[in-house]
Formats: structure tokens, C-alpha cells, sequence
């Protein structure tokens, strides 16, 4: 495989952040609440670096929906249930 070139390097790791700042995001409140303004504020990237990246907010979590399954997953085992059905 090639390395990579620094500016690849520094795309996904722009990528990674925003990622990031959404899964945070997500923890402190529901998605309809996000917006892409928080997001950009969050991952500390410009509202035009976002888009560059993901055109909209579901684009961002569908893209990444394996890391946020792993999260929401992480999330519902740190959840103790009182009731017996749970």
C-alpha cells in the first residue's frame, strides 16, 4: 500500500475530528438538535471545511455509522435498567 501524502494525512485526520466532534455531539444531545454549525464549532473547522467533507448532517452519520453504532452500543452497555424486561 502507498504511503501517504501529508496532505491525505491531514484530510483524514480534518475528517477524524469532525467524526469526533459529532459522536460528542450525539452523547450530550438528540440529532435533531445537531446542526452542522455545531458541529463545525465543535471540531474547531470552518462551516465550509464541514461541507467540504460531508454534504449534510445525515451524510455525515450515515458515513459513519459503524462508529456510531460502536458508540451507541458502548452507551446502552454503561446503562443499568432497574426493570427485569430490560
Amino acid at each position: 500500500m502507498k504511503e501517504l501524502t501529508s496532505r491525505q494525512q491531514q484530510a483524514l485526520a480534518t475528517k477524524k475530528k469532525i467524526q469526533d466532534a459529532a459522536y460528542d455531539l450525539l452523547i450530550q444531545e438528540n440529532y435533531e438538535n445537531l446542526t452542522m454549525q455545531k458541529i463545525a464549532a465543535t471540531a474547531e473547522v470552518s462551516i465550509g471545511t464541514l461541507y467540504h467533507y460531508f454534504t449534510s448532517k445525515e451524510e455525515l452519520f450515515f458515513t459513519s455509522y459503524s462508529g456510531f453504532d460502536d458508540l451507541l452500543c458502548e452507551m446502552h452497555d454503561k446503562v443499568h435498567f432497574d426493570s427485569p424486561l430490560a
